[in-house]
């Protein structure tokens, strides 16, 4: 004969806490038709957060070749290859042959970018639109105005473009002619 610890038993009673199969099922529809009804949103979403990923980049590779050229007193180049969809920063080809600092990063999936230029500086050794950084400090004349990165699906976009004293690039939503027309200036 077998005898149990008393106040237990090993039959579960019908009123037991526990989730039947039609509870589950009900459950999981639930979750599909909500996630289907926001990954539309979550798409765009991270579109957007890679788009502005893209131009803070942009914008802190430029600080940094501002800052490199004025502390090696060297002029630097940020090229940008349009067509092959990535762009760097490297020393000028005619200081140095080779940079062992340089830096090259591919532009993000779905993002595009596109130049306004007053005059084209194109880097020595590949023929590419650059934006040329003294060693003062300052951005050549024959710099770009400003880039724009864009997002080839849904169009938004944000401007890399020259700080009015044209000390530095900045971030905006907008090219520098379009604020200056809204503003009136």
């Amino acid at each position: 004969m077998m005898i149990l610890p008393t106040g237990r038993s090993r039959i579960r009673s019908a009123s037991s806490p526990a989730f039947t199969l039609i509870e589950l099922i009900l459950v999981m529809a639930i979750l599909v038709v909500m996630i289907s009804l926001s990954a539309p949103k979550l798409g765009s979403f991270f579109r957007g957060r890679a788009l502005d990923s893209e131009a803070r980049r942009l914008l802190s590779l430029s600080r940094y070749g501002q800052g490199r050229a004025a502390s090696e007193g060297i002029p630097m180049v940020m090229w940008l290859d349009v067509k092959n969809r990535v762009y760097g920063l490297r020393e000028e080809t005619s200081y140095e042959p080779v940079d062992p600092k340089a830096v090259e990063y591919p532009l993000g999936k779905g993002l595009e970018l596109e130049l306004r230029e007053n005059a084209m500086s194109r880097s020595n050794r590949m023929r590419l639109p650059s934006i040329r950084f003294l060693p003062d400090g300052s951005i050549s004349d024959s710099s770009p105005m400003s880039v724009r990165v864009y997002d080839r699906e849904d169009g938004a976009s944000y401007w890399l473009s020259q700080s009015r004293n044209r000390l530095n690039y900045e971030i905006k939503d907008q090219p520098e002619t379009q604020q200056r027309t809204r503003q009136g200036y």
